[in-house]
């Protein structure tokens, strides 16, 4: 929680006001991670469905046999 001023009074509106700053800090540092995340998801995404065809042609090879 942020200081107030020395002598103020914190009124009950201030917490609160303290409270969704602190929490939008954290939505904003989630939402950073989350977009890591999903670059991630779709490489390997895209990493499993190049090896998914690269069997297909393996597969298609050896009953071709």
């Amino acid at each position: 929680m942020k200081p107030l001023f020395p002598g103020t009074i914190e009124l009950p509106n201030d917490k609160y006001r303290f409270q969704i700053a602190e929490l939008k800090e954290k939505i904003s540092k989630y939402a950073d991670e989350n977009a890591k995340y999903a670059d991630e998801i779709i490489r390997y995404a895209n990493e499993n469905a190049m090896l998914k065809a690269r069997i297909a042609q393996l597969e298609a090879r050896q009953s071709g046999h």
